[in-house]
């Protein structure tokens, strides 16, 4: 008994050291990081764009500036695939009502574009994002307004705050009518 004891002691130990001492996998994205005034007009878009709120099709982009690539359009979207997981090499989600410069990659006419840590993009209003601007500016040259509008499109989020608070303030008061319609009908009746 004491000798199966030890044993089980001895294997568990072995277990413990050897999966510390063996490294696990990492998956982690990788790619060579190319300059925005650099990539493959056929297949990358390049634009300055403002984020709207997410939908199933992905995020919308009310594009203000069209530097180069196919699908030149005052909206666009970046496909849900762009964002999340960084094995795979998404971001993170853009803020509705912030504006980028923005770099996508176009699988095939047609697709929706995707973005990730391998594309280049920046928040326009750092000095990362002038920057980039500076740069798609003197390889594309000043860039031009998409067809059919831009910028503006986009409902920031502080606009929305009124409607929030009113709409806040007549569910409440909605709520409170409804507690006391059924607060008087479990009331017996008076006389």
């Amino acid at each position: 008994m004491r000798r199966a004891f030890t044993v089980a002691w001895a294997a568990i130990a072995l277990a413990v050291v050897g999966t510390a001492a063996l490294p696990l996998p990492v998956f982690a994205c990788k790619c060579a990081p190319t300059p925005i005034g650099a990539l493959d007009p056929a297949t990358s878009q390049v634009y300055v764009g403002t984020a709207a709120e997410t939908v199933a099709a992905g995020t919308p982009m009310v594009v203000e500036l069209w530097f180069e690539g196919p699908g030149e359009a005052p909206l666009t979207y970046l496909a849900p695939s762009s964002f999340g997981d960084s094995a795979s090499c998404g971001i993170d989600p853009l803020a509705p009502g912030s504006r980028w410069i923005m770099s996508t990659f176009v699988a095939e006419p047609g697709a929706t574009p995707t973005t990730g840590m391998c594309q280049p993009h920046a928040q326009l209003e750092t000095p990362e994002g002038q920057a980039m601007l500076a740069q798609a500016e003197a390889a594309y040259g000043p860039g031009s307004q998409p067809e059919g509008g831009g910028g503006g499109d986009v409902v920031a989020p502080d606009d929305l705050t009124p409607f929030l608070t009113l709409g806040g303030i007549v569910g409440l008061a909605i709520l409170g009518l409804v507690v006391i319609l059924l607060l008087r009908r479990g009331r017996p009746p008076e006389g």
